[in-house]
């Protein structure tokens, strides 16, 4: 692992094959799973919050495709450069056991800069008895190149180990990454009164190396069962804190003072 930054040797450079997959992770949904298939598990597939505030969504989404790839009896490594704790907060057991997960099936691994972060799932992908490797990175930095990618993706390949990349506060960029995702908490519907609603998330498919073409989903996430299905738009989403009108005293307080 000293030699991340050293150019591409020639036995990392084969071309991912899909039909060669040990196996493929879909979503439960069956319409999901008609238009896009299978998730090959022998890559690397990378996702981005569509705004700021959408990056537990897209920890949320990442754990869900984990949680449907993880065989019984399986670890999932989890990396994570501390910035990324900073801003959106520590993996909290029971919260993932709420979600579905088992806290003590995780392991995770906490780094102080990207380089790492990379070194360490690079050597996580090495074992093949893992049932996914996570990869949460800030930013854009520019250890993540292609070359990069595609050491994750050639030791995927591999160990038959889905690689998911989750880039906090990133922006897409040219890399070796099997599938693209863009996602964004949406409303859930609620199952009883007073009583909150399975996750949901509008995730949109933005590139897909099988030749699937870029389309928009929401699901929403059973945790019991570990399966996502289809959520309708049952209201209009409020707008992000960003956008919304100021409070009459606030704007009263803003024009006198300006």
């Amino acid at each position: 692992m000293n030699n991340m930054a050293l150019p591409l040797s020639r036995r990392d450079k084969g071309a991912f094959n899909p039909k060669a997959a040990k196996d493929c992770i879909t979503f439960g949904f069956p319409e999901a799973d008609r238009r896009v298939g299978g998730l090959p598990k022998s890559a690397l597939h990378e996702f981005f919050p569509a705004q700021s505030q959408d990056g537990a969504a897209v920890t949320g989404f990442a754990l869900a495709l984990m949680l449907r790839a993880q065989e019984r009896g399986q670890t999932i490594v989890w990396v994570r450069q501390d910035m990324v704790a900073h801003e959106y907060g520590a993996l909290y057991a029971p919260g993932l056991a709420a979600f579905g997960a088992d806290p003590s099936s995780i392991i995770q691994v906490r780094v102080s800069d990207s380089l790492s972060a990379v070194r360490a799932a690079h050597e996580a992908l090495q074992c093949s008895a893992l049932g996914a490797v996570a990869l949460e990175i800030w930013g854009g930095p520019k250890v993540l190149d292609l070359t990069a990618t595609r050491r994750l993706l050639h030791r995927a390949t591999l160990s038959q180990t889905p690689c998911f990349l989750m880039r906090m506060s990133g922006e897409p960029a040219p890399n070796a990454a099997f599938s693209r995702w863009r996602v964004r908490a949406a409303a859930s519907r609620a199952m009883a009164a007073n009583a909150p609603g399975h996750p949901a998330f509008e995730i949109s498919l933005l590139r897909h190396r099988g030749g699937v073409p870029p389309q928009r989903f929401r699901m929403e996430w059973d945790c019991d069962l570990r399966i996502f299905r289809e959520t309708p738009l049952s209201r209009a989403l409020a707008p992000s804190i960003a956008r919304r009108p100021a409070a009459p005293d606030v704007a009263e307080a803003q024009r006198k003072a300006g």
